[in-house]
């Protein structure tokens, strides 16, 4: 990450002008020793910068388009990920390895820039690589009018999302690395007290953010066993983070 620079020596700045994050990555070979690379994401792409020159541009794997990706694994350990990818349009995809401290922070702006691609037809990989959303129909409790509201919660490849029913419009996000441990509370049926007008809930749990000042937020679901289950599996397989 950007921050991660500010103890090196001043150079010119020349990351992609559309570069949404940056972070520091060892990239692995088999036939050379490994090497420190700077990894830039963009809305359309995964740029290499080599720290020793200057940063100059070493690589640049689309993911727009005629893709120069194929797939993103995890590696062996915490920090290992796994590109499948081309140096060019007429060459042959070949695994890239690197090891990240900040994995999971890489791979959930990775994630999302390739979902938001995938939403206006531009990142033709997505389906491939994040599989696909998963939606549940459910209610959240609303503090300010101290009652449930609908709402469709999505998993996908990078975290939970809440929905509004209407427009379909994202109205609160958990990206699985900003999870508490554990992430997801179960509790115990809302019965509302007597003579009120709020409905009761079976199915009620809560998802835990990180942090002190992060307010838990509780939903209701019938299928709260399905869907947690569906969380807990997305958030190890695609960010190797155990919900």
């Amino acid at each position: 990450m950007d921050k991660l620079l500010l103890g090196r020596k001043h150079r010119p700045e020349v990351k992609p002008s559309d570069c949404l994050s940056r972070f520091v990555v060892t990239k692995h070979s088999w036939y050379k020793r490994p090497y420190i690379r700077f990894l830039c994401i963009s809305p359309s792409a995964i740029h290499t910068q080599d720290p020793g020159r200057t940063l100059v541009l070493t690589n640049t794997y689309t993911f727009v388009g005629d893709s120069d990706i194929e797939s993103v694994t995890l590696g062996a350990d915490e920090f290992e990920f796994i590109i499948s990818a081309r140096q060019d349009k007429k060459g042959k995809f070949k695994p890239l390895k690197f090891t990240c401290k900040h994995r999971q922070l890489l791979l959930t702006d990775l994630f999302q820039c390739m979902a938001a691609a995938s939403t206006v037809a531009r990142c033709l990989v997505a389906s491939r690589i994040l599989g696909p959303n998963q939606e549940y129909s459910a209610v959240k409790w609303s503090r300010s009018a101290a009652d449930w509201q609908p709402v469709t919660l999505r998993v996908t490849a990078h975290g939970l999302e809440s929905l509004d029913q209407s427009s379909g419009s994202v109205k609160w996000r958990a990206d699985y690395h900003r999870l508490s441990s554990p992430g997801v509370m179960l509790l115990a049926p809302f019965v509302p007290a007597a003579g009120s007008t709020v409905a009761a809930q079976d199915g009620v749990f809560a998802v835990m953010p990180k942090g002190a000042r992060s307010c838990p937020r509780v939903f209701a679901a019938r299928s709260r066993g399905t869907l947690i289950k569906t969380v807990q599996q997305v958030a190890q397989q695609k960010m190797g983070i155990y919900v």
